[in-house]
């Protein structure tokens, strides 16, 4: 088993001095007349830092955010607030963007200066019904937004593939590689089930949309007139509906049905075409993200337990998907005994 990355191990440290003497370097590159009045970290997440910067001449409140997780794999190097922000327009509410950087010259990591969005993060609590619509809806609009090919953002693979399976077989293979080093049983029973449930893929002439890759309360913010800004496009991809519907799914609407069905109807209001029973019947997209998950909690300091389940959690619940069986909602502890038998049971099941 590989060892978690502790928080000082995983994450670029700038210190404060230095933040401050670039903070107002990149700010009054924007605003050459302002004055930082306030600067503090509103917060950590699993990848980025994010500070809040007031100024005065003008007023207004800045968010910088700082791409300090070290081994960040999802193109790196590769900035797409601003990216997303010129694709989407007025479709949405997402921050407007100020400066993007990756060269690492003014500080030792990727940055972002964006607006700030004033409003409620909607992590912090239960969604309401109208809110769940709202995010349903929001998703959606996202989801308008197609392109010609299955491609990365990265200059190098910008013509990609018109073919969605041969796309995804490529997604799934590095994750099967890494799940190895990490657990050899898992990684049995996982290419056993991929390699079985690939050629059935129905998505094969799908057509490629933008994905958020990360879509949850964290990154929804219910603003004052009641609508709600998406943020953090870090995991933006091009992919089909189904890849967006996981995360939201487990973190926010997990023991409550009545939400996720309102979260549904949200949906289809704006996107009618697409089949929600679609989520249900290719649970292949489900199975691969909660491999994912599970391969980054095991391998990353969780700075937000309450919120972010434990790398336990989805390797029950990709051993439950497997055999068919719907979530309880329960947190399976990582005991050996648990998962043993749930892997018996899978080897000894045809797949």
């Amino acid at each position: 088993m590989i060892e978690t990355l502790n928080a000082e191990e995983d994450r670029i440290v700038i210190d404060d001095d230095a933040l401050q003497k670039a903070s107002r370097k990149i700010v009054v590159a924007v605003f050459p007349n302002a004055e930082i009045v306030e600067l503090y970290m509103l917060s950590q997440g699993r990848v980025n830092d994010v500070y809040m910067i007031a100024i005065t001449n003008p007023d207004k409140k800045l968010l910088l955010r700082l791409r300090t997780l070290k081994d960040y794999h999802y193109e790196p190097g590769v900035l797409k607030e601003g990216l997303v922000a010129n694709l989407i327009g007025n479709t949405i509410r997402v921050p407007e963007i100020f400066v993007e950087d990756n060269s690492r010259k003014v500080l030792p990591c990727e940055f972002t200066l964006m607006e700030f969005i004033d409003g409620e993060v909607l992590s912090t609590r239960e969604m309401t019904v109208n809110e769940a619509v709202k995010a349903g809806n929001a998703l959606a609009s996202i989801h308008e937004i197609e392109f010609a090919s299955f491609h990365t953002f990265d200059q190098d693979d910008r013509f990609g593939t018109i073919h969605w399976k041969e796309y995804f077989k490529k997604k799934i293979n590095p994750c099967l590689h890494q799940v190895e080093f990490i657990d050899q049983e898992l990684a049995s029973v996982a290419k056993r089930y991929f390699d079985s449930k690939t050629e059935r893929l129905v998505a094969e002439n799908a057509k490629p949309i933008l994905n958020h890759h990360d879509y949850h309360g964290g990154n929804l913010i219910s603003m004052p007139d009641g609508n709600i800004a998406v943020i953090d496009w870090d995991y933006a991809s091009i992919g089909i509906p189904e890849i967006d519907f996981f995360k939201i799914k487990h973190f926010n609407f997990k023991n409550n049905r009545h939400l996720l069905d309102a979260f549904a109807s949200g949906y289809q209001e704006i996107n009618g075409r697409f089949d929600a029973a679609a989520v249900k019947r290719e649970s292949i997209y489900e199975a691969l993200w909660l491999l994912r998950s599970y391969i980054f909690e095991t391998m990353h300091h969780n700075n937000n337990p309450s919120y972010f389940p434990p790398a336990s959690y989805y390797k029950g619940e990709f051993l439950k998907l497997m055999l068919g069986k719907q979530s309880d909602g329960v947190t399976i502890e990582d005991q050996r005994t648990q998962i043993s038998e749930l892997i018996d049971k899978i080897l000894t099941k045809a797949v």
